[in-house]
């Protein structure tokens, strides 16, 4: 959530990678900036963007009878789930407790414990349900899906050792975001937890 300077090829670029055209790009960022959530060069300034997208972050999920197996290709190539060039191609991104978990996050991740993906597209969802099963009590599921608010969710994902469950990730923010919406829980997860290196905290 580092924004770049407000040049007219970074506009472009983040332009591309937010799925956005330009000029709504430059609108946000000069709206972000009379708000002064950004600065002029367009760097968060504090936590308060942060928060702002958590009281509006999506969370209805569906939820999936199965999860999905990455050793199954047949179901890989159906669901789009995107393993083989996890930096490059779109595909399923983990998020929640399993993904924070896996980013160094203060919290245990219990074996078995409900898979929380963003998917790409709605026709992937659908698929997910008709290949997984739709559970009708969450506390069965094995795991759920959303489809993805912003496209950079399941093209930006991050590969990591340290993630028992081995899927692809969602960007350390998304995961924060998630964490955020348990008030109580999960907002003191966030307090004590800092990503690695190669990320920003923004909360």
């Amino acid at each position: 959530m580092l924004m770049s300077p407000s040049r007219p090829a970074v506009v472009r670029e983040m332009a591309r990678s937010l799925g956005r055209s330009p000029s709504t790009v430059s609108e946000v960022l000069s709206a972000l900036r009379r708000d002064d959530l950004v600065d002029e060069r367009n760097t968060l300034v504090g936590t308060g963007l942060f928060w702002q997208v958590a009281d509006r972050w999506p969370t209805r999920r569906t939820y999936l009878t199965h999860a999905p197996s990455a050793g199954d290709i047949t179901l890989t190539q159906a669901l789009r789930l995107g393993l083989d060039d996890v930096e490059h191609e779109p595909g399923w991104a983990l998020t929640d407790s399993a993904a924070a978990a896996a980013y160094g996050a203060p919290l245990a991740v219990r074996a078995g414990q409900r898979l929380d993906f963003f998917v790409p597209s709605d026709v992937i969802a659908r698929r997910a349900v008709t290949l997984l099963g739709a559970a009708a009590d969450p506390s069965r599921a094995q795991a759920s899906i959303r489809v993805a608010p912003v496209l950079a969710i399941v093209r930006q994902r991050a590969d990591t050792a340290a993630n028992p469950a081995n899927w692809p990730l969602a960007h350390p923010v998304f995961v924060a975001l998630d964490l955020a919406q348990d008030a109580g829980r999960g907002r003191e997860i966030l307090e004590s937890w800092t990503p690695p290196e190669a990320w920003t905290r923004v909360w």
